[in-house]
């Protein structure tokens, strides 16, 4: 359940387990002839909502470079030992291509990643993890609670107002903590963390801390009722899926 504003551990939704991203930041990342390093922030797609790399701090055997790992290569994790096990080798990682995390990561950097790894380009329909939002076939009705219709025009209203660049869909889980979050009618609070389905990676909800200090307390909503995170650390609700804190559980 929720502790100082993070869950701790998993929560099960149906038979989907939930995770906070928080509970993975510094787990091991364990290839299959050695230790890579430790997760220290995700990249995720803010149009599919879902979490497509996991940047991970080598040790002094990489010079403490940062690498990106795919979703793709992990097997079941062991969240007791705080370890994920890979599918990659050391010297798959060692010669991967090199990212600077203080940059957008380009569509560009994106294909030499996934071709180095000889992993699907996930923006061409193809793979498991290609598809965040609807994996199992549910309707969104059934999911989250509201219309397919009422989806349909969230997303017509967040792509006029999203940036058309392809290169510019993926965002820093650390850079948005902290971030407001306004209705057209109210400020409701900042982002606290991100809630994650273990099968597929995919966002489920975001978690905002509520409140002033000292009557601080943390809500959950689905990330399809944003319309726009902009480049002001502000992320606007469309009013029409939300109105004041309707749909916050």
């Amino acid at each position: 359940m929720l502790k100082d504003g993070r869950f701790a551990g998993g929560v099960r939704r149906g038979i989907a387990m939930l995770r906070d991203t928080q509970h993975v930041m510094g787990c091991a990342i364990a290839a299959t002839d050695g230790v890579v390093g430790e997760v220290e922030d995700f990249y995720f797609d803010d149009q599919e909502w879902t979490l497509r790399y996991l940047v991970v701090a080598t040790g002094a055997w990489l010079k403490r470079r940062k690498v990106l790992i795919s979703p793709h290569s992990l097997g079941r994790p062991q969240w007791q030992r705080q370890l994920l096990p890979a599918s990659i080798t050391i010297e798959q990682v060692k010669s991967s291509p090199d990212i600077d995390t203080n940059k957008p990561v380009s569509r560009q950097h994106e294909s030499l990643f996934l071709s180095h790894y000889q992993y699907p380009h996930y923006w061409e329909g193809a793979g498991p993890l290609s598809v965040g939002p609807n994996p199992n076939g549910q309707s969104l009705d059934a999911q989250f609670g509201w219309s397919d219709a009422h989806f349909s025009r969230a997303v017509a209203a967040r792509d006029t107002a999203s940036v058309s660049d392809a290169g510019e869909h993926l965002r820093s889980r650390n850079a948005i903590q902290g971030y407001s979050v306004r209705a057209r009618d109210a400020d409701i609070g900042q982002i606290h963390g991100l809630l994650f389905e273990e099968d597929d990676w995919a966002i489920r909800y975001l978690v905002i801390q509520t409140g002033h200090i000292g009557c601080r307390s943390s809500r959950i909503i689905s990330p399809y009722s944003f319309m726009l995170i902009d480049q002001h650390q502000l992320i606007r609700i469309n009013k029409i899926i939300f109105t004041g804190l309707q749909g916050i559980y």
